[in-house]
């Protein structure tokens, strides 16, 4: 390798004196030794603004991949809570759905004749009983006139034997 590296070494200084042979003068010399420099340092401000921007490029996509991330867990965990949500919803219907059929059934087997008679019977026992209250009230009231009556006469009545009833 060391010989390998003398040969590029040697071919590297006759290519630098080969680039200064062909300058013809010292100012175009110095004209082309500033125009090199500032295009050396424009590469380098370009290398380094492409670094800058794929730095921020790469951080930008890192953020943008954890907010998506974190959205899409949040979503991931409502959609779960709204599937076992509903999934309690239909079971809890389900049951609600069974108990109403077991009663229809059990309506269906007792028959609609003997409920159509209890309810009736209760009916003419209410109708009964709001009658008879009824019968109360009214003898109360008659009592009650009646009384009145009692106190209109006594009232009206002379006391003794001359006469009104006035003070």
């Amino acid at each position: 390798m060391a010989p390998e590296r003398a040969t590029k070494a040697k071919s590297k200084a006759d290519d630098d004196f080969a680039f200064a042979a062909s300058q013809q003068s010292s100012a175009s010399s110095d004209d082309a030794f500033q125009t090199a420099v500032a295009e050396q340092i424009m590469a380098a401000q370009d290398k380094k603004k492409k670094e800058k921007e794929r730095r921020f490029l790469t951080n930008a996509g890192r953020r943008i991949d954890g907010e998506t991330e974190a959205a899409a867990e949040s979503f991931r965990t409502s959609l779960e809570e709204v599937q076992t949500a509903f999934s309690t919803f239909v079971q809890d219907y389900a049951q609600v759905e069974d108990e109403i059929r077991r009663l229809w059934t059990e309506v269906g087997k007792i028959g609609v004749g003997p409920l159509a008679q209890a309810r009736q019977t209760a009916n003419v026992e209410a109708d009964r009983a709001r009658k008879d209250a009824q019968v109360a009230g009214l003898a109360a009231m008659a009592g009650a006139g009646a009384d009145m009556d009692a106190l209109i006469s006594l009232m009206d009545a002379p006391e003794g034997p001359g006469g009104g009833g006035e003070v």
